[in-house]
């Protein structure tokens, strides 16, 4: 089921499936990536309880051994619509014996969106239900289509960091984090190129800025993303496609030596019991 949020400046489309925003719309101009199945078919799924793959596919806790694909269940699963007006939808996840079954926690997320003026606040809420603490990680994985304007081309496009920085990228080997980083440029620009995605995505750590937004000399039409609550930013393309993916995320996927152990997982979050954490991110469409 979708539902519609619109105002004077946007139409946004979001599924219960998932919970997944599948179009953004300014006037006639799409910003969202149209989900066509033989190249990427998803728009902007959500990434919980894990992000990236496992080692294996599989991780262990408290001595018993789990398999959870890529990117966690919650982006595959149909989500209950609490709340839905013009402006604003919330949708829920509560576990239950299918996710408890790859995941031994009780659990429920809120997925909030509150549309305003050019404006699409994003809110991801975690609640832990068990008696233990709960161990997650979660992110966005948001494709914009690049280029945005019919006649230019996704290298003339750009990512504008609001401040300087010094691009260094975490680098997957087979969908796994490898030791080494790769310096990609510095300053508060890093122009789009295919060959900067040729080894996978590129995973920044540490970035002083608030936000960054896609944009061309050529056009005035941008994205600009928020990503103070998140502690990394992944960046991805499918080779040759007219999309960008800019992906706040808390958590990062398995390392190559990673020793499975969900305790041990670089970037897992824990969560007392009955505690809950709440991240937010926006994009801004110009």
């Amino acid at each position: 089921m979708t539902s519609l949020l619109q105002n004077d400046q946007l139409t946004v489309l979001v599924d219960s499936h998932g919970a997944e925003v599948v179009s953004m719309k300014k006037g006639d101009t799409e910003y969202v990536w149209s989900g066509q199945k033989e190249i990427w078919g998803r728009h902007a799924p959500i990434l919980f309880p894990i992000i990236g793959k496992l080692k294996e596919g599989r991780y262990t806790y408290r001595g018993r051994e789990y398999e959870l694909s890529q990117h966690g269940f919650l982006r595959d699963m149909e989500l209950k619509l609490v709340y839905s007006d013009l402006e604003r939808v919330t949708y829920q996840l509560k576990s239950d014996e299918s996710t408890l079954a790859k995941y031994p926690f009780q659990f429920e997320v809120l997925i909030q969106y509150v549309l305003s003026r050019q404006n699409l606040l994003v809110s991801y809420k975690i609640l832990n239900r068990d008696v233990k603490p709960m161990l997650f990680s979660i992110g966005a994985h948001p494709g914009f289509n690049c280029p945005i304007d019919s006649g230019l081309l996704f290298t003339d496009y750009y990512l504008e960091f609001e401040k300087e920085e010094e691009l260094i990228s975490r680098r997957l080997i087979g969908g796994l984090v490898g030791s080494e980083y790769e310096y990609i440029t510095t300053g508060k620009r890093l122009k789009l190129s295919r060959a900067l995605f040729e080894k996978d995505a590129l995973i920044f750590e540490n970035l002083t800025s608030s936000h960054v937004t896609l944009q061309s000399d050529q056009s005035n039409r941008k994205v600009k993303i928020s990503l103070s609550d998140f502690e990394r930013l992944g960046i991805w393309t499918k080779e040759g496609s007219p999309f960008l993916c800019i992906e706040p995320w808390n958590g990062i996927a398995d390392a190559v030596h990673s020793t499975g152990m969900l305790d041990q997982k670089e970037g897992i979050i824990s969560l007392e019991q009955d505690g809950e954490k709440e991240y937010q991110y926006q994009i801004e469409i110009e």
